[in-house]
């Protein structure tokens, strides 16, 4: 962003510059001294008979409307990339939620095998199964955490800052969606199968 913003500091500069008259005025003078005393001046001056300034000023002003128009597409790259990691964050945050709520689940069960085991209504292997599950929703958890921090790391690259707060955008949207949507209608036009 910042060699486009210099890149279009540059060309306003050459576009100002491009503005000014040609005027290269040159002025010699030359004297000699000797038998006979020699002196002579010249001024030349420079004329635009092609029209070279308005070439200039045209070219220049072109090359501030590509400045301006790639500083516009690299801060709708940014805000598309930042969007993008907002939104992963906050998959990754509900995901995230749900593989919790799974090993709470997964541990009740574990809970309930146990004491069924006690009971004598389930054998060994059944118990060990449900062990077995709740140690692959823990794995699960920690692996959607990871995701969850890699995605928070994109954002604190892209800002230079972390986000404290939940994110709660996707839930006003799917509000607002809600709203517009007729579900009754949705629900008797649904197929059944």
């Amino acid at each position: 962003m910042e060699s486009a913003t210099a890149a279009l500091q540059a060309s306003q500069s050459r576009a100002a510059g491009a503005k000014r008259s040609i005027y290269n005025p040159a002025l010699e003078l030359e004297m000699e001294r000797t038998d006979v005393s020699f002196f002579s001046a010249e001024l030349s001056q420079t004329f635009d008979w092609r029209n070279k300034q308005e070439a200039n000023q045209i070219e220049a002003s072109q090359w501030v409307k590509r400045g301006e128009m790639e500083i516009a597409y690299r801060r709708e790259q940014l805000a598309a990339k930042l969007f993008s990691v907002i939104t992963d964050i906050v998959n990754a945050r509900h995901i995230a939620d749900l593989a919790g709520e799974r090993v709470n689940l997964m541990q009740r069960f574990v809970t309930l095998a146990e004491s069924r085991f006690s009971a004598g209504d389930i054998s060994q292997s059944e118990l060990v199964t449900a062990r077995l599950a709740l140690s692959d929703a823990k794995v699960s958890l920690v692996e959607k955490k990871v995701l969850l921090s890699e995605a928070e790391g994109n954002f604190f690259t892209i800002t230079g800052r972390t986000i404290d707060s939940q994110l709660i955008f996707p839930a006003l949207i799917l509000n607002k969606i809600a709203d517009d949507v007729d579900v009754q209608r949705l629900a008797e036009a649904h197929p059944e199968f």
